[in-house]
């Protein structure tokens, strides 16, 4: 009997949790992550390394990182999105990166465009 009481005790307890984990979405009780917005992150930082018009290139890391932060917290964050977006378009158009960094962050635009037609932003 005991043994029955304690799986069932289980049971409920992994239910509730998976139900809570539904509720509040994935990465509930850490901060919110994706992807996409991880992947352009880490491109920007590689193109740091080789670039000469870092400013630009770190304003776009800024703006990119206060749209994750509005995102985060249940914000609508249109108006943040198309700054970070316009910030990597910065980049993308200035002569004072690596080409290569400039192809993958042209790539990265482009995602960042379609996410946000996808997303109505």
């Amino acid at each position: 009997m005991t043994t029955l009481f304690g799986t069932a005790l289980l049971s409920i307890s992994l239910l509730a949790g998976g139900l809570s984990a539904q509720v509040h979405g994935p990465g509930y009780g850490r901060p919110y992550r994706e992807p996409l917005f991880d992947r352009v992150q880490g491109d920007l930082s590689r193109a740091m390394e080789h670039a000469y018009a870092r400013e630009r290139v770190s304003r776009a890391q800024r703006e990119l990182g206060k749209f994750q932060a509005e995102r985060a917290s249940g914000r609508f964050g249109g108006h943040q999105f198309h700054k970070a977006v316009n910030a990597l378009d910065s980049v993308v158009r200035s002569n004072g990166i690596d080409p290569r960094d400039r192809d993958v962050l042209a790539r990265d635009l482009q995602n960042l465009r379609g996410f946000g037609a996808a997303n109505r932003y």
